[in-house]
């Protein structure tokens, strides 16, 4: 047997008899076994088309004996039988049942992504999840969900956005803060970034220098709101620089000291990492992408949200959504 955690939610019809219905199916499957259920949370709609009711949101800790595909194919027919609707993003729905975590599988398929790819930083999905399964952990980013529910509640409100070079993460940045109310951090470094094509053989020394501008930027911020201030979202990531440097033979370099540098002295640490990447990647970059992917996947980093290959407008509605979900519960 097999620890799933699940999320449900409703904002359609009789939404407790929703979800009340859903752990009476899955209780009653000979290959599931209900292990304990969250209090149901009332929560507002975030994203998709306006004027939407209030939710019903909780989750669910299961053992099982089904597979991962199987276990979602269970899902998805209570989702059908209770009426559930695909035909706009994140519409109304009479139910949504998400499988967050199935044991410590990842599992990146085009039918099923586990972990949930957006439960790190959805506060009301993390919430419920941590009352029944605090010491479950995300097998990605390593944190246990009570120390996901922590995060979010008191990490101060910044967001860091990278990516290579042309693909909209200061129009991203800026639009995201004027949606949300908040604040737009313009990369201190970028008049004195050097194109992508020239070699320098000060690319370290380079790099150190423009992670002290923005360590100087952030440390600077007037933080006294505290994390329910709006958001400071800049168009960078000081970590960013270990993967940027450019060795004179043009090859991008990892440097630990550079890396070592912006973690020791970076204050506060982001509270969402955004990666942005276009829907027509440029050969160019692409080892940088792979760096940057790499530094971004370490242990303990925290939430992400990945934007590969999303057109600039619909990465801005994800972005606005994912900062709303982190306060949402």
């Amino acid at each position: 047997m097999t620890a799933a955690l699940i999320a449900l939610g409703s904002n359609l019809g009789e939404r407790k008899n929703y979800l009340d219905e859903t752990i009476k199916q899955l209780a009653a499957n000979p290959r599931i076994q209900v292990v304990a259920v969250s209090s149901w949370r009332a929560t507002s709609p975030i994203g998709g088309p306006p004027g939407q009711p209030e939710f019903l949101n909780g989750a669910a800790l299961l053992e099982t004996s089904l597979d991962p595909h199987a276990l979602q194919s269970v899902l998805e027919g209570i989702e059908a039988a209770a009426g559930r609707s695909r035909q706009v993003t994140w519409d109304a729905r009479t139910l949504d049942l998400d499988l967050l975590l199935y044991g410590s599988e990842v599992i990146d398929s085009p039918r099923l992504i586990v972990p949930h790819p957006r439960m790190t930083f959805r506060r009301f999905v993390i919430e419920p999840a941590a009352e029944i399964a605090p010491k479950m952990v995300h097998p990605v980013i390593r944190w246990t969900i009570e120390t996901l529910r922590d995060h979010l509640r008191t990490a101060l409100p910044y967001i860091a956005i990278t990516g290579p070079p042309g693909v909209g993460k200061t129009e991203l940045a800026k639009a995201a803060a004027s949606a949300t109310g908040g604040r737009f951090l313009a990369d201190p470094a970028r008049g004195e970034i050097i194109e992508s094509d020239e070699l320098s053989t000060h690319a370290i020394g380079r790099e150190i220098k423009f992670s002290g501008l923005r360590v100087q930027q952030l440390a600077a911020v007037d933080w006294d709101g505290g994390s329910t201030s709006a958001p400071a979202i800049s168009d960078y990531w000081i970590e960013q620089s270990a993967c940027y440097a450019l060795l004179p033979r043009g090859q991008f370099l990892q440097s630990s000291t550079i890396a070592g540098m912006s973690r020791a002295h970076l204050w506060p640490a982001p509270k969402l990492h955004v990666f942005l990447d276009t829907d027509s990647p440029t050969p160019e970059f692409d080892l940088l992408r792979k760096l940057l992917r790499k530094q971004l996947m370490e242990p303990n980093r925290g939430p992400i949200l990945w934007l590969d290959g999303v057109p600039l407008v619909l990465a801005i509605t994800q972005l606005v959504a994912a900062i709303q979900a982190m306060e949402s519960r």
